[in-house]
């Protein structure tokens, strides 16, 4: 089966038998559409680990199965998920969907594909996806959506992004590193900046947050004023409340600063402005910097940083020169 699919997503023709096995694979489970759509967002991101994780949950489904159904059924078991599995190492540039039909009606095929969207460092973008949610793409981040949207709502990002979802009994799951956020309808952020931690923060409406650690699979269900944050690994989500200025103010163009190292504060002007910094080293940066800045341009910012930390610059285009 891994052959017929390598030929079928690398655009070679099928004979009639295999565009046959083809199919009947698919309509047999929805976990196998699912798998496709799961694999190619992964393959898009260049994000191994996604391949992994999804390689150790069919074989977790497989083990569960032997146990529950016996092993009368064990056959069928194999059969239904060793496709899955090779599929892991064969993942192309299209996603071949095969809703399954009622009645005398044929079983047809159609394509999902799966587009990227990102942002460079120092651009903010607002994308409207096909259910009329909007999603604001905050600086050097990416979302990966599908074109239509089928049994389920599904994407995944990378960076920042403030999601207004559109209401609808159909689900609508965000995938962001080691966690999925699972809603109907509400308005939430998704922060996934700082290698192997992961926040989301709640403006509106109930949000579901889950994440498959340690063999042991854990969740919170967050309301607006609260935010969860997950390290990847670890077996526990941390729910706190937050500033929303501080969280939410990057999609009004409001930057916060509270308590911030120095270089913690370069960092988020990096992003923000798409800007490079050359520092002295003999600048002494132990102070923290407290500031909120409403449509901010990067003279304002960096004259309140030079005054409280005794420095002089200058900003040579997309260059910062900080000296002593």
């Amino acid at each position: 089966m891994d052959k017929i699919i390598f030929k079928k997503i690398s655009g070679e023709t099928l004979s009639r038998d295999e565009q046959n096995a083809l199919e009947q694979w698919l309509v047999a489970d929805s976990k196998n559409r699912k798998t496709y759509f799961q694999l190619k967002m992964a393959y898009q991101s260049k994000d191994k680990d996604d391949f992994i994780q999804i390689k150790k949950e069919l074989w977790k489904e497989l083990s569960h199965s032997m146990r529950t159904q016996g092993q009368k059924s064990y056959r069928k078991v194999v059969l239904k998920w060793a496709a899955s599995i090779l599929l892991v190492g064969a993942i192309g540039s299209m996603i071949y969907y095969y809703p399954m039909r009622q009645g005398n009606q044929t079983t047809q095929e159609s394509i999902i594909n799966l587009t990227e969207r990102s942002t460079i460092r120092g651009q903010k973008r607002t994308i409207t996806l096909p259910d009329g949610t909007k999603v604001k793409l905050n600086s050097g981040s990416k979302l990966i959506s599908p074109d239509l949207f089928e049994s389920e709502r599904r994407v995944k990002i990378e960076g920042e992004a403030f999601f207004e979802v559109t209401k609808s009994t159909i689900p609508f799951i965000v995938e962001a590193g080691g966690i999925e956020v699972r809603v109907l309808g509400t308005s939430f952020n998704v922060n996934t900046y700082i290698t192997n931690k992961i926040s989301v923060a709640v403006a509106t409406g109930k949000v579901n947050v889950s994440a498959n650690t340690m063999d042991l699979a854990i969740q919170k269900d967050l309301l607006p004023g609260q935010q969860v944050t997950y390290e990847y690994g670890e077996p526990v989500l941390e729910v706190s409340n937050y500033d929303v200025q501080a969280v939410l103010g990057w999609k009004d163009n409001i930057l916060v600063f509270k308590e911030s190292k120095f270089n913690d504060v370069i960092k988020d002007l990096n992003n923000w402005y798409g800007v490079t910094f050359i520092i002295d080293d003999e600048i002494d940066f132990d102070e923290t910097f407290n500031a909120t800045y409403i449509n901010p341009v990067l003279p304002e910012v960096m004259e309140s940083l030079a005054h409280l930390y005794s420095f002089k610059y200058e900003i040579n285009d997309k260059q910062v020169n900080i000296r002593k």
